[in-house]
């Protein structure tokens, strides 16, 4: 069996790797095809090519969004628990959940959507240059699921 570090490694290679729907979906826009059956096979066969470094640029830009997070979070804590201090009961925790859901909503709004610009456009130059290639990812050995998308591509009435 595989030992506990491994299984570690591949959840946290899986957690990462997922984040990627948006980018693969923007393709499907900035290819300007009809059928997302083929912008969809398109985008992933590149992701598959260049799995090493797509992950590592998504490890590192999340690491970016939850530093950003991490960062704001005592500001706005702090920041609340200014605005309260002349009230005369204790708030408890309530700072702190509320300058965790002010940074969350920080990071949703901000940080992510930074993290995205910077994603897509690491990708699109990529998936530009090797799109419509003869492929030579192995997904269609390896993954059913893929097989079944690509015996989709042509089919779509949109």
């Amino acid at each position: 069996g595989e030992g506990l570090g491994a299984q570690i490694q591949l959840q946290i290679t899986t957690r990462i790797a997922s984040l990627n729907h948006r980018t693969l979906l923007a393709w499907h826009f900035m290819s300007g095809h009809s059928d997302p059956w083929r912008s969809a096979a398109e985008a992933l066969e590149v992701y598959d090519r260049h799995f090493s470094s797509m992950l590592r640029n998504r490890a590192i830009l999340t690491a970016f969004t939850w530093i950003g997070f991490f960062l704001a979070l005592p500001l706005l804590q702090k920041g609340i628990e200014i605005l309260v201090s002349d009230i005369p009961i204790h708030m408890g925790p309530w700072p702190l959940i509320f300058g965790g859901v002010f940074s969350w909503a920080i990071k949703a709004a901000f940080f992510d959507a930074i993290a995205e610009a910077a994603m897509l456009d690491y990708f699109f130059p990529i998936a530009r240059r090797e799109a419509g290639s003869p492929s030579e990812s192995t997904l269609v050995q390896c993954s059913p699921a893929f097989a079944v998308l690509q015996s989709k591509i042509g089919g779509f009435e949109g």
